[in-house]
């Protein structure tokens, strides 16, 4: 996504009917992680004054846990993690809804390697361009069997609501289990300063 504010959803969508399920996913997968690379070094080179001004506009303001705030805690955190957590953690911010075209510039401001925003950025769409191709192909399925484009439309439309849910869902627990796993390791480690 190098073009802020338009959707790629419906393109997503679109690939899974043309192409099916798994040739879909690795098309919407390819076309996703080219243009956010390319939005990436967009962002370091001529494109810099473009990239800080689409990056203002699609994050909104600076209140607390915003968008903005929420950003700059994790740029301190990509800034003294090495690379394999970097890609960890561009992957998690990848699977979390964001705007996605603005955090293409805003990783490319920052001073990570391509080499770990590449594979964060490909481990963590993975998932949604797996589900946008799998629910496209299944609305093929449905418009050669005869269905109407309406009830098509409104089956497609509950099945992404639930499965984001569902992603949503999965993806608290799995915070959930790091910050605990983050706290108890800390309490660990203060407990072996005072022995």
């Amino acid at each position: 996504e190098m073009v802020p504010l338009l959707p790629t959803q419906p393109m997503a969508l679109t690939s899974g009917i043309v192409f099916g399920a798994a040739k879909g996913t690795a098309v919407v997968l390819a076309a996703n992680v080219t243009a956010a690379t390319l939005a990436f070094f967009a962002a370091r080179g001529a494109g810099r004054a473009l990239a800080e001004k689409v990056v203002a506009e699609e994050t909104g303001d600076d209140e607390a846990g915003s968008f903005r705030s929420q950003w700059r805690d994790l740029q301190t955190e990509l800034a003294s993690a090495g690379p394999a957590r970097q890609t960890a953690l561009i992957a998690l911010f990848r699977i979390t809804p964001h705007p996605f075209s603005a955090s293409n510039y805003l990783f490319g401001l920052t001073k990570i390697r391509a080499s770990p925003y590449v594979a964060g950025t490909t481990a963590g769409i993975a998932p949604w361009a797996t589900l946008y191709a799998c629910v496209g192909a299944s609305d093929r399925a449905l418009l050669d069997g005869g269905e109407a484009v309406d009830e098509v439309f409104a089956d497609l439309g509950a099945l992404i609501a639930s499965d984001v849910q569902i992603g949503e869902e999965a993806l608290s627990a799995v915070a959930a289990a790091a910050l605990l796993l983050f706290v108890a390791r800390r309490l660990y480690a203060m407990m072996s300063v005072e022995e």
